[in-house]
């Protein structure tokens, strides 16, 4: 890669994020934030104010963050993976391919961004009746237009940035909310006097999450050159967490839902068992609510493992570059050996991420409640930190070497 490629990769996702931040203080026409202002300051509201990117706490027009962008890209993935012959052949069609899934995902993010926006003004307007100014079919339809539209903005940018970028566009917007967080978030831990403690935490977080997100699995490969016979030895690189902290943001995202439905919908209602039950499947203090967290956590570490890696496109690239795993045949054989070493990192992975995320720091060392102090956040923080500079190494090395 050139170095102009380089350089403006890196002032595209400057540009990207300094969009997003102005966006989140942009207001949605006919709310009064202030009569939500008790909700959305609430843990469990800040938390998913916090995986949206932070546009959730003052209701602005990226009030939905990247949570249609999401849903959007998941089923894409998922109709990718032999689900849709159609989908499945815009993978293989390279650029126009891309292009029409890009478009898809963009109606997918429109129609998620809609019915979302729809049920959360009135959510909240339930919540509160003075949220909603003059409330009529037209004032939720403007409310929702805009929403959704902010909605598409981000899908865009999610889209472009995984183009162009450095990152993957889910993990940049929500770095870029984390980031804006920190001075404030810095006076309150200045402010409760636990400064060392606080330093001492995140830098052992810190190590340790670098340590796992920089170690590798090399399988060692060879590669035959037809002319002369010779073998070029060499090794495939897979990540030990090779599903990054992305499942950490899908699973926080998905379990914040349900709390929010029973903030919303039913406050000082009788529910019935079944209902009951399901709340508390996705309460983080009760038992239930632990394991249902931790299932979702390893499922999308699974998941998005296999979608990072792509064992099929993997074993078959390799085939067309005479390239070969030791010890194993091309083709299918190869695809089942990576598809089963993805799997075993997954495990190492998924306790990996599950331990940093669950982990009650603030408790466990007294430290003043804080977002930057949670595991999530300093997962996500220094985990996007460490792919950009591995994406910008990379660039930079590719340049040398051509």
């Amino acid at each position: 890669m050139s170095t102009n490629k380089l350089r403006n990769a890196i002032l595209w996702t400057l540009l990207i994020i300094i969009v997003f931040r102005l966006g989140v203080h942009i207001p949605v026409p006919f709310v009064n934030v202030g009569a939500i202002r008790e909700l959305t300051n609430s843990e469990t509201f800040d938390f998913l104010s916090l995986l949206n990117g932070g546009g959730l706490t003052n209701f602005s027009v990226f009030a939905l963050g990247v949570s249609p962008y999401i849903t959007a890209s998941i089923i894409i993935q998922l109709l990718q993976m032999d689900l849709s012959k159609t989908v499945v052949e815009w993978s293989e069609q390279g650029q126009i391919g891309r292009k029409k899934t890009k478009r898809l995902t963009l109606f997918l993010s429109a129609i998620f961004g809609f019915m979302q926006s729809i049920g959360l003004t009135y959510g909240f307007n339930k919540y509160n009746s003075d949220f909603v100014i003059n409330p009529s079919t037209t004032t939720y339809l403007i409310i929702a237009g805009v929403i959704t539209l902010g909605s598409l903005i981000l899908a865009w940018i999610g889209e472009t940035v995984n183009d162009k970028g450095l990152v993957s566009g889910i993990s940049l917007v929500i770095f870029g909310g984390i980031v804006s967080r920190i001075p404030a978030e810095l006076r309150l831990i200045h402010e409760s006097g636990t400064w060392w403690q606080a330093i001492v935490v995140f830098l052992v977080l810190a190590i340790i999450i670098v340590f796992f997100e920089q170690s590798q699995l090399r399988i060692p490969m060879y590669y035959s050159k037809k002319a002369t016979d010779e073998c070029q030895t060499s090794w495939l690189p897979i990540k030990i967490n090779a599903a990054g902290v992305i499942p950490v943001i899908l699973a926080g995202s998905i379990f914040m839902l349900p709390q929010i439905v029973e903030s919303l919908f039913f406050k000082d209602v009788v529910k019935p068992e079944w209902v009951t039950f399901i709340f508390e499947c996705f309460n983080m203090s009760a038992k239930k609510g632990m394991l249902t967290y931790a299932l979702i956590v390893i499922l999308f570490t699974f998941f998005y493992a296999q979608v990072q890696i792509n064992p099929e496109k993997l074993a078959e690239n390799l085939g067309k570059s005479n390239g070969y795993i030791v010890g194993v045949r091309p083709g299918k054989d190869t695809e089942k050996y990576v598809s089963h070493k993805l799997n075993q990192l997954s495990i190492i992975g998924s306790i990996y991420l599950l331990t940093i995320a669950t982990l009650p720091l603030t408790q466990i060392f007294g430290l003043q409640h804080s977002s930057l102090l949670s595991g999530t956040t300093i997962l996500i923080l220094i985990g996007v930190a460490v792919e950009m500079y591995r994406n910008i190494k990379g660039k930079h090395t590719m340049k040398h070497y051509l």
